[in-house]
């Protein structure tokens, strides 16, 4: 599906397998895919050196988590100024609650994926957000069912 440059068939097979189980084991790699241990290893130390392989990851299941609340925000601006960018980049770094932040297309400028205890803590961070100058418009979208959540890009 993707032509990634430098890539061949053997790297997107080592990286469709570990985006679905970080844990496989690399001797289980080399059976599946025919290939010697030691071929699987360089192959994954080069992937993670040129940074394709970025992190290692336990994905939590969020209905194990009571009291869990997603929120999509919707933001745009209403004047694209460079103070109020650098404003919303260093609060969405600065709140561990942000998992996610989009430039988007269309009527909205970012559309912001919050994961917080409750929505007190929501509130707060949203009245932060309202704060920032030239902001046009606030949408928040509340999530009250998860229908799929897939991490893994088709390789191939």
């Amino acid at each position: 599906m993707f032509n990634i440059p430098g890539l061949d068939s053997i790297d997107l097979q080592i990286l469709q397998i570990l985006q679905e189980n970080a844990n496989v084991p690399a001797k289980q790699i080399a059976k599946l895919l025919h290939r010697s241990l030691s071929v699987i290893y360089d192959r994954i130390r080069i992937l993670k050196k040129k940074g394709i392989i970025h992190s290692g990851i336990i994905l939590l299941n969020h209905e194990k988590i009571p009291g869990i609340l997603i929120v999509h925000t919707l933001i745009s601006f209403t004047e694209r100024i460079e103070d109020s960018l650098v404003i919303l980049k260093k609060m969405i770094y600065k709140h561990d609650e942000v998992m996610e932040c989009y430039q988007v297309t269309g009527k909205f400028d970012f559309n912001i994926k919050t994961v917080t205890q409750n929505m007190a803590s929501y509130h707060k961070l949203h009245m932060e957000l309202s704060a920032i100058p030239f902001l046009g418009t606030i949408e928040s979208y509340v999530v009250i069912a998860e229908h799929k959540n897939k991490t893994a890009i088709q390789l191939i």
